[in-house]
């Protein structure tokens, strides 16, 4: 099977995973209440203390030196980039403009179908982007009338609220409610757009129309600069005391872009900037020490990442007085990124996390220029190396991405591509752990593993799970997410077979799955260091509901990069046996038994070949397919994937076992 590449699909993974990431935080997510929360408020600390004297933050200094910056940098892209963005914003310049149906946007409270309205959302926001962009590299005039009309149509939405968000509004899901705008992901992130399109091009819309800019100013301040001074209820803020995730810096990120570019009036700009950062602090309190994201490395971009952006604005916006860069909390954050990284494009991943990821060049880059860390300023350029750069589909659906890279595309191209491949990644507070068998390559074996608890942000039952690649590929895998869906998001989201731990590979004890929720937990979590070899072990008898009958469940990985091995040990006492316990392993090709006691597992390119060593006396084989006829899925794994599963033999109360898998070696 040859490998997928998310870069040559006509939709491409990333495309379709950032609207797999729009997914509403009910039901599981975000609902547990913050106790012990941390009070670092590291932000507004650092705002008050720079405060005392003068006003910190200049935002029409900012404007002036900001506008001439992009028009140097868009000047200064290569022809070949220049013409990319003509080219996409002439594409634009021949399509219609979707029309938004009613209808469509109640499909999701008649029968959960959230692509049909967010798609043609989708395709009226990039067509806008693509026209604005294609005006200010040409500033001929061109796309003016359309991008006129675009900016029109937005203005007039009646949300720019998706249909699975309105959970937020009072009269919860269907129609929006007029009296009541609310602020949510889409609304920042449209609002973001629309402002910098106001903001670059100011004086020509003012020609297209003077009352244009004038509807611009009053739309963003019903639906963003309003709502947000006057109300401290959105769950996603924290002024609540709900614990908050990627919502609070995801959006406080786009509305602090809106803010500067676009709120003219300081008398209202100051109290609402404090007010964001404020907020912003909650979600930073929340972060665990060892800097880890609990949704993976693909919402970093968005968590994390986003974090980092919104800290690079606001220090740029102050002229540099606000300075965070002695916080190695925040450090850690943006180091998370490239300790989960595999190799090219491949990522650790575990839950809602996609498999296949390249974050965001400039998120990492505001890091490295933040801590003058030159790994994360070598990632961020590797990163920029193996994507289309500013060309690609992905940073040109988010304008303030798109500009952010356009900031640093020269200084990225100045730096040596290089992807630090540690050798070792731990992560005590997540329980995640990222070891390779050597130091800056993607040769050999790499062993992704998690403890932690079945309550995470974006969560599947997984604890316990882990991933193999060799030379970089994937043998065994995690499947990551499927489209979302209503259910995904509710107590039915334990119903869809992916989300489930028999499809991870997790052990099945006397029939019975791993259960979701914070309380099903692993215990005694370990990682230590013995002669040369890694052992990370964990009790997962606590994931288990009471019917598992399970006292203990010991899971112990051994990695011995010496001989490019992994052993699989694990010790069990159950109360009661009912029927044998299955110990599964998804892998992306089949697998085949060529031996009793050896199972030949190959990578996703064929090439690579491992070898699962188990004792024929303990185990039975068996081995199954599964037809992927999810989108999102099927992207990143082909038509099939497969479950082999090892049996138990025995009807043993106590007992222990090990599994090695081993490199090219029967």
């Amino acid at each position: 099977m040859m490998q997928f590449n998310p870069y040559k699909s006509t939709h491409s993974f990333a495309t379709l995973f950032i609207i797999c990431l729009l997914g509403t935080c009910i039901g599981t997510f975000g609902q547990v209440a913050a106790t012990n929360r941390s009070h670092r408020n590291y932000l507004y600390q650092e705002y008050q203390r720079q405060s005392q004297t003068t006003p910190v933050l200049d935002v029409e200094g900012w404007r002036k030196t900001k506008k001439e910056s992009v028009k140097q940098k868009l000047a200064a892209l290569s022809p070949e980039v220049r013409a990319k963005l003509v080219s996409q914003a002439q594409e634009a310049l021949g399509k219609e403009w979707n029309v938004l149906p009613m209808t469509s946007f109640l499909e999701f409270t008649e029968n959960g179908n959230r692509s049909n309205y967010e798609g043609q959302v989708w395709q009226r926001r990039r067509k806008l982007i693509n026209l604005v962009l294609g005006e200010l590299v040409e500033q001929q005039g061109t796309y003016l009338p359309e991008i006129a009309n675009g900016l029109w149509l937005t203005l007039e939405e009646s949300t720019w609220s998706f249909p699975a968000f309105l959970y937020i509004q009072k009269e919860g899901y269907g129609l929006p409610d007029p009296t009541e705008p609310i602020i949510d992901l889409t609304t920042a992130e449209t609002a973001a757009t629309v402002a910098w399109a106001y903001f670059l091009l100011q004086e020509e819309l003012t020609k297209v129309s003077p009352i244009l800019p004038k509807k611009v100013l009053h739309e963003l301040d019903r639906r963003i600069f309003t709502p947000y001074l006057e109300r401290d209820d959105f769950w996603w803020m924290g002024f609540s005391g709900r614990r908050v995730n990627n919502w609070n810096v995801w959006i406080n990120s786009n509305v602090l872009v809106t803010t500067v570019l676009a709120l003219n009036d300081e008398t209202r700009r100051r109290p609402l900037i404090e007010k964001n950062i404020k907020s912003t602090d909650f979600f930073l309190n929340d972060y665990p020490e060892d800097g880890g994201c609990d949704e993976g490395p693909t919402y970093w971009a968005v968590a994390g990442g986003a974090l980092g952006q919104y800290m690079e604005l606001l220090t740029a916006v102050s002229d540099q007085r606000l300075d965070f860069s002695k916080n190695e909390l925040i450090h850690r954050i943006g180091s998370y990124i490239y300790k989960m990284h595999v190799d090219s494009n491949r990522v650790v991943n575990f839950a809602d996390a996609g498999p296949f990821h390249v974050p965001d060049p400039a998120r990492v880059y505001a890091y490295g220029r933040l801590f003058n860390d030159e790994k994360l300023k070598q990632f961020a350029a590797y990163c920029r190396s193996i994507t289309p750069g500013l060309s690609n589909g992905y940073l040109n659906r988010e304008m303030t991405s798109f500009f952010n890279n356009l900031q640093v595309e020269s200084e990225l191209r100045a730096l040596e591509p290089k992807a630090p491949l540690r050798q070792e990644s731990w992560l005590p507070d997540l329980q995640v752990l990222a070891l390779r068998q050597q130091e800056g390559s993607a040769k050999g074996l790499f062993l992704g593993a998690k403890g932690g608890h079945n309550g995470e942000s974006h969560n599947h039952n997984d604890v316990g799970n882990f991933v193999l690649y060799l030379d970089g590929d994937p043998v065994v895998i995690d499947l990551g997410p499927a489209t979302y869906r209503r259910e995904t998001f509710t107590d039915e989201r334990w119903n869809i077979w992916n989300f489930q731990s028999i499809w991870h590979n997790c052990p099945l004890i006397n029939g019975v799955p791993q259960k979701n929720g914070r309380k099903f937990a692993a215990k005694e979590t370990t990682y230590t260091r013995k002669n040369g070899r890694m052992h990370f072990s964990m009790d997962l008898a606590g994931t288990y509901p009471e019917e598992a009958q399970v006292n203990r469940w010991k899971r112990e990985f051994i990695f011995d990069p010496k001989r490019g091995s992994v052993a699989l040990e694990e010790e069990y006492i159950l109360q009661e046996w009912k029927q044998p316990v299955d110990l599964n392993f998804i892998t992306a090709q089949p697998t085949q038994v060529v031996k009793e006691g050896v199972v030949r597992l190959v990578s996703q390119n064929s090439t690579k070949v491992l070898f699962l060593h188990y004792d024929p006396k303990v185990f039975s084989v068996q081995s199954e397919t599964k037809v992927l006829d999810d989108t999102l899925l099927s992207k990143a794994w082909g038509e099939q994937v497969y479950r082999l599963t090892l049996r138990t033999k025995q009807k043993n109360l106590k007992g222990k076992h090990s599994l090695v898998f081993k490199a090219n070696e029967q």
